[in-house]
């Protein structure tokens, strides 16, 4: 991950904070939240076109977690496959 450690990256995903990063010139924002008893994360491409790119709903986050990263999210690829092109960014 370019200026970031992964790792920290994700902890900071699995505090359910809204982490935004770059990735082949697309900005998103990846997020969760708690709801009646669900924990929910959910990634958004906010440039260059907004949209929900995926949701995932589990009883708990590390079951998100694991959806996250085995889902090829980013242009056909997963998290581990992208991340070391991929930048954390303040918004």
């Amino acid at each position: 991950m370019i200026n970031a450690n992964a790792n920290d990256f994700l902890d900071y995903v699995y505090s359910m904070q809204e982490a935004i990063h770059i990735y082949n010139q697309k900005k998103y924002c990846i997020q969760g939240w708690n709801k009646d008893g669900m924990v929910y994360l959910d990634l958004q491409e906010w440039e260059p076109t907004p949209k929900t790119i995926w949701q995932y709903k589990a009883s708990n986050i590390l079951e998100c977690r694991n959806e996250y990263l085995k889902t090829p999210l980013y242009d056909g690829k997963t998290f581990w496959e992208a991340e070391k092109d991929m930048e954390w960014v303040d918004d």
